[in-house]
């Protein structure tokens, strides 16, 4: 059953959702990851991908970086059509133009630091069903993003069947040689080495995390079938990301934005 938003409860959806961006990009501001703080890079890395390639032909990375005052309205603006889109919801100018501008934001930031970071992509997602300023078809579009987040947490499992990362334990312990081994060195005595060390002890434990990890990314297919308990699904991907990033510090909590279309706004009855 589809539920249909009245223009409040889009009102108070788009306070939590371009505030929780904000928090985002503020964060990021005090990071130094905005476009003015990139320092004028002239190393990029736009991948084999056309989108890539076509904004970098327009020059529009380029002269955003190399010039510092354009990259500070650039920032600014982005700032700006963030918080305009949470007071102005009657229209969606202000979304139109949040999402552009997210959009090359998250193609410069990718492109300069060398990595096409997944998690920022929620940032830019979460903007499509306030790009309706009419509420059926915002209600919609937020129904249908509900719909993508459970398919996005669903197929991170499948394709963890397909490449057989279910059936290898070890696996587990690898990841974390891997991406905290470093730490491990530099702070021998931190509470978070002596867990890690524990863990790479008892390898069918640490295993057996992780299965339940990709198990849990596995339940958000009950999405597709029932709301009944989206109020689980969102405890499970915070709680999954959260554990992500305290075993193998993969930070995926701006992606999390996304999953505030699990949670049920409504407060009248259609």
């Amino acid at each position: 059953m589809i539920r249909y938003y009245d223009i409040e409860e889009k009102k108070r959806i788009g306070y939590f959702v371009f505030g929780f961006a904000l928090l985002i990009l503020l964060y990021r501001a005090w990071s130094g990851a905005l476009v003015s703080q990139l320092q004028g890079p002239v190393i990029s890395e736009p991948y084999v991908d056309f989108t890539y390639w076509i904004i970098f032909l327009l020059n529009i990375p380029q002269y955003l970086t190399g010039h510092f005052i354009a990259g500070r309205i650039f920032d600014f603006l982005l700032l700006f059509f963030t918080v305009g889109s949470a007071f102005f919801y009657k229209k969606n100018i202000f979304p139109i133009l949040y999402s552009v501008n997210i959009f090359i934001y998250i193609i410069i930031f990718n492109a300069y630091s060398g990595h096409h970071t997944h998690s920022i992509l929620g940032l830019w997602i979460i903007s499509w069903p306030f790009l309706f300023s009419d509420v059926k078809r915002f209600s919609l579009a937020w129904e249908g993003l509900r719909y993508y987040v459970c398919f996005i947490y669903f197929s991170a499992f499948g394709w963890k069947i397909v490449k057989g990362s279910l059936f290898h334990l070890e696996q587990g312990a690898a990841v974390i040689q891997h991406n905290m081994s470093t730490y491990m060195l530099e702070k021998p005595d931190a509470f978070l080495s002596d867990v890690l060390v524990f863990a790479l002890q008892h390898p069918n434990l640490l295993g057996g995390v992780f299965v339940l990890g990709m198990l849990a990314e596995a339940v958000f297919i009950i999405g597709f079938f029932t709301k009944k308990y989206d109020w689980i699904l969102l405890g499970l991907a915070v709680l999954f990301h959260t554990i992500s990033w305290f075993l193998i510090d993969v930070n995926f909590f701006e992606f999390l934005i996304i999953s505030l279309t699990l949670l049920n706004w409504k407060t009248t009855q259609n």
